[in-house]
């Protein structure tokens, strides 16, 4: 059994070397079943909220760094990450979320909130045994539509947990992503600030 375990392992390690190792290689957000722990709330906000999505802060395709270096593995449909994942997570704490351009956001006229969101890295490193982590650079910001000051921000790295599975690997990483996101929002009771507003 042991020897089998063990068969197992070098397996999944040589299909995740050889998967990030050898050539150009894609990988779509969009075929991954993203579903991030979200927390339970009492009240939602009836004001939209508005998710920008700026195609110079969130391309639609990243180029995967493997251990630091470009091995030609590329990430697409990154927007989805914002217009399905992001927006999904928000509507447990609003009753209106749309995903809209920068353009469609500065034309809203009443009151509303407003999320920015930046992505500007996605990394693997391959760890000892082939098993490999992946890691996401990213950070949003918050702000009531009547100013210009963020009432929430959230800048970080948020990386997965070891397994041989790529797909698995980005899956947990857009899932570790959004969970401390809203942990952090959680815990500074933002939540409880955005039903304040007027």
């Amino acid at each position: 059994m042991k020897k089998l375990y063990r068969s197992c392992r070098f397996l999944g390690a040589m299909l995740l070397v050889t998967a990030l190792g050898c050539g150009p290689s894609r990988y779509s957000v969009s075929a991954l079943a993203v579903s991030p722990l979200s927390l339970m709330v009492s009240t939602k906000s009836d004001r939209t909220l508005y998710v920008v999505l700026d195609p110079a802060k969130v391309p639609t395709e990243m180029t995967v760094l493997v251990n630091d270096r470009d091995r030609g593995v590329k990430l697409t449909e990154v927007q989805e990450f914002v217009s399905r994942d992001l927006k999904k997570a928000f509507s447990t704490y609003f009753d209106d979320v749309q995903v809209v351009s920068p353009d469609q956001s500065r034309a809203q006229k009443k009151p509303h909130v407003v999320v920015d969101v930046k992505i500007e890295r996605v990394e693997v490193t391959i760890l000892g045994g082939g098993l490999g982590s992946a890691a996401l650079n990213w950070g949003m910001g918050m702000r009531a539509s009547e100013s210009k000051d963020y009432l929430y921000a959230f800048a970080g790295e948020s990386t997965s947990t070891s397994t041989f599975n790529l797909d698995q690997l980005f899956r947990a990483m857009f899932e570790k992503a959004i969970g401390e996101m809203l942990q952090a929002y959680s815990d500074k009771k933002v939540h409880e600030e955005v039903l304040s507003l007027p």
